[in-house]
């Protein structure tokens, strides 16, 4: 039924997040939800569930969310990175419609960021630097995009991930400064970037200046 794609958006949750706990029960039930997942994000035909999908994922119980991004972390963030691709493509071309939107990527942000803050005392753990990982190349996607202009970025996706930056490296900053020493100066700049993009956050980010981002 999911596959079709003929259900209506809330019973595709319900059946997608019935689907997850099944998979924590049985090895069986856990390789086709895997694949289930997978095609979800990327079957064209599914687009429609995606956001509701992520939602869903990020409302879920702990267990059920950190489960659904295990099986789908990479394919996850390249959906939302294309996304963003996308978005500022047809911006730049002038053929950018009001219903185009970056909601995905909002909710992305907000999904990586709430799995760090779970997994944030268990630094071992490489779930914890991978979520981290993740929400710092959507979100340095969002507001240093390469090739685009700084007036075709997107302010309120922008402001977004710059604050929950900024809360995620006063929070957790032994993490956070194990993932931005793994960075290449390129990405360091980048990340200077989404760290400044709102000038009215320079205050709050002075827990920032022992990471030494530049």
């Amino acid at each position: 039924i999911m596959c079709q794609g003929a259900a209506g958006e809330d019973a595709f949750c319900k059946m997608m997040i019935t689907s997850l706990r099944l998979a924590k029960r049985s090895k069986r039930a856990a390789t086709r939800v895997d694949a289930l997942m997978q095609h979800l994000f990327t079957d064209p035909s599914l687009a429609k569930y995606r956001l509701s999908a992520l939602r869903g994922i990020r409302l879920a119980d702990s267990d059920v969310m950190l489960l659904a991004l295990t099986m789908t972390g990479h394919t996850l963030a390249g959906c939302a990175r294309s996304v963003i691709r996308k978005f500022y493509a047809k911006k730049i071309d002038g053929v950018a419609k009001s219903l185009d939107s970056m909601d995905f990527v909002t909710e992305s942000l907000q999904t990586w960021a709430a799995a760090f803050l779970l997994l944030k005392d268990e630094k071992d753990d490489k779930m914890c630097l991978t979520s981290l990982a993740i929400f710092l190349a959507i979100a340095v996607d969002v507001t240093s995009p390469e090739g685009i202009p700084d007036r075709a970025i997107d302010t309120t996706c922008g402001t977004l991930a710059s604050s929950i930056l900024v809360r995620l490296a006063a929070a957790c900053a032994d993490p956070f400064r194990s993932v931005v020493g793994q960075l290449s100066a390129q990405s360091k700049t980048r990340l200077q970037t989404l760290l400044n993009f709102k000038p009215a956050q320079a205050t709050a980010a002075t827990p920032l200046k022992s990471l030494e981002i530049c």
